[in-house]
């Protein structure tokens, strides 16, 4: 119960530096609201991760569910906050071994693919997601060298079958692109990868993470409830999320938003006409590699699968 105090009180100072006195306050006013709800965050606490990586990183590491009132989607309440980061933390404590946590938690990540293209390093890395923007508690990236090109933000969730079976997937949060007027990076991706997107590179990783995890779907938010939200920018939330997911071949049937088949639908390479199917078949093979890598690189830390109540 002090350890978590005292984590609470850090962020409250940390968010009055960066947002004021006034938003100190409120801040502090609503984590002594949260309080009430400690019992209810009893068996978060009890994991082996939140005990061992408590402390690592910013204040209120395993707390931002409760400090912070949008949680992975706009539309949580503080009861379904509470229960999907549970959810989260039970699969990384339960189902991964232990340098995979120190990787994620204590580290710098971990390395899902890596290839050198005329100079230019091009990496995918699983890590933490945001603390202070929680669209996720994990999150791919992808760089170029130290640009980042591309990331996706999701969290582990459990979802249960009709016939009570029980699946873990990813529940992507968050889908951010490069901004286009740093031209720089995106022109070494082009030149190394042409008639390409970072975008498809990186869900690629994502989809290879699923897989490790036996998913036969990915879940994936709606654009209006998006943490970030903006009801003056429609087309750009609807673009980016809601749009790119239906591409893939997600469908909107879920109270959480899109579900998207593992592997994704394309088309097949027949049905592709014979003056683009070369080029559709090596962006293929790209994602194939990188889903590849993605999935052995995560398989790899597994260690067995967590059992969730209903």
């Amino acid at each position: 119960m002090l350890k978590i105090a005292k984590s609470l009180y850090k962020a409250t100072r940390q968010n009055g530096r960066v947002f004021g006195v006034r938003s100190g306050t409120v801040f502090a006013l609503r984590s002594l609201r949260n309080f009430w709800y400690f019992w209810s965050n009893k068996k978060i606490w009890a994991l082996s991760l939140c005990l061992e990586f408590f402390d690592a990183g910013d204040p209120g590491n395993f707390l931002h569910h409760l400090t912070t009132k949008k949680y992975l989607n706009g539309e949580f309440s503080v009861d379904q906050r509470i229960e999907y980061a549970f959810n989260h933390f039970l699969v990384d404590d339960q189902a991964f071994d232990a340098s995979y946590k120190s990787a994620i938690y204590g580290g710098d990540g971990l390395v899902l693919w890596e290839k050198n293209v005329e100079g230019v390093n091009f990496q995918m890395c699983l890590r933490r997601g945001s603390i202070k923007i929680p669209e996720g508690e994990l999150a791919v990236y992808f760089f170029a060298d130290q640009d980042r090109l591309h990331s996706i933000s999701f969290s582990w969730i459990c979802v249960h079958g009709e016939q009570g079976e029980q699946e873990v997937r990813p529940y992507i949060t968050r889908n951010q692109a490069r901004w286009r007027q740093d031209t720089e990076p995106l022109e070494k991706f082009e030149r190394a990868f042409p008639q390409n997107s970072p975008s498809y590179f990186c869900y690629a990783a994502l989809q290879g993470l699923a897989l490790a995890m036996d998913a036969s779907r990915v879940m994936a938010i709606r654009g209006v409830d998006q943490c970030c939200y903006d009801p003056n920018d429609v087309k750009h939330f609807a673009n980016a999320y809601d749009a790119f997911w239906t591409v893939l071949g997600g469908t909107d049937s879920h109270a959480l938003g899109f579900e998207i088949p593992v592997p994704f639908l394309m088309k097949p390479l027949s049905e592709v006409s014979s003056k683009h199917r070369k080029r559709a078949a090596t962006r293929r093979a790209f994602w194939q590699e990188i889903e590849s890598a993605a999935r052995a690189t995560l398989a790899s830390h597994r260690r067995g699968m967590p059992v969730f109540s209903r």
